[in-house]
């Protein structure tokens, strides 16, 4: 059995409702270790903590998506400092700036946007970054807090010049199903360039399902797809990719050694 981490799905989403148990179910007959459930306000959250401390291989993000930033309060900053201390939480995520859709104005995504980093700062734990459109601003925050936190930009879609500005800080970038589309170019690039100690895999579920599932509902495991494509792109062994990749999301997120230690076909275990 080849063995993944799916670092960015989100199983609390209502798209999974019919379907989330099943799903679940499934992840160790289809080479999914570990997955991880980010939140975008303060009821997805919650779900996702509620999901990752009934679920073993489910662990939870929380945070406030910059489309729901309008709705950011001080007594919800009270609530994620408290969620953040449930054994099952690895990340302040997803957080960031989204211009593309503007649906809540541009300086209030900024303030909370900052206000996270603060929050994550304090409590010594990653971030997971939603940048879209944003690069200049997004880019702009993050130089002020630079290599004093540690984040992860996930889905990252801009330019290999950006990535560089923010990879001397020692940041981690997540690639999903986008670099798979046939018009992604940023994508592929990034895919293609980034060192493999800094890559990590989702899937951005149930959003950006890859060739040849898109269109559908994205499955945790459909990032088995998306690897073997970037090894192509890049010219890497699969194999190494693969465990260099598991590797990364391990320390990254601080997850436990154990989830290496998952039994194969033939009775061995994943190292």
């Amino acid at each position: 059995m080849k063995w993944l981490i799916d670092a960015h799905c989100h199983l609390d989403d209502e798209a999974y409702d019919d379907t989330r148990e099943e799903i679940i179910s499934r992840l160790v007959s289809e080479g999914v270790a570990a997955v991880i459930d980010p939140g975008c306000d303060a009821k997805s959250s919650e779900k996702a903590v509620a999901l990752a401390k009934t679920h073993e291989r489910l662990y939870a993000c929380v945070g406030t998506h910059p489309h729901e930033a309008s709705g950011y309060t001080d007594a919800w900053e009270v609530r994620m400092r408290v969620l953040a201390q449930e054994k099952k939480v690895v990340a302040i995520g997803e957080i960031g700036l989204d211009y593309h859709y503007d649906l809540s104005p541009r300086k209030t995504q900024w303030a909370v946007f900052e206000r996270q980093l603060e929050l994550a700062r304090s409590l010594q734990m990653p971030v997971v970054i939603h940048s879209r459109e944003a690069a200049a601003d997004n880019s702009a925050i993050l130089k002020n807090f630079g290599s004093s936190i540690r984040a992860l930009l996930h889905s990252y879609n801009e330019t290999w010049e950006t990535w560089e500005e923010l990879a001397e800080f020692g940041y981690f970038i997540s690639l999903g199903g986008m670099v798979t589309f046939k018009n992604a170019a940023m994508a592929k690039e990034l895919a293609r360039r980034v060192p493999c100690e800094r890559l990590l895999l989702e899937t951005d579920g149930p959003y950006l399902a890859p060739v040849p599932h898109r269109g559908r509902t994205n499955m945790p495991w459909y990032a088995h797809d998306t690897l073997a494509y970037m090894a192509s792109l890049r010219g890497d062994d699969e194999e190494a990719l693969r465990r260099q990749v598991f590797q990364n999301t391990l320390d990254f997120f601080g997850l436990p050694a154990t989830l290496k230690e998952m039994p194969d076909a033939e009775g061995g275990t994943h190292v």
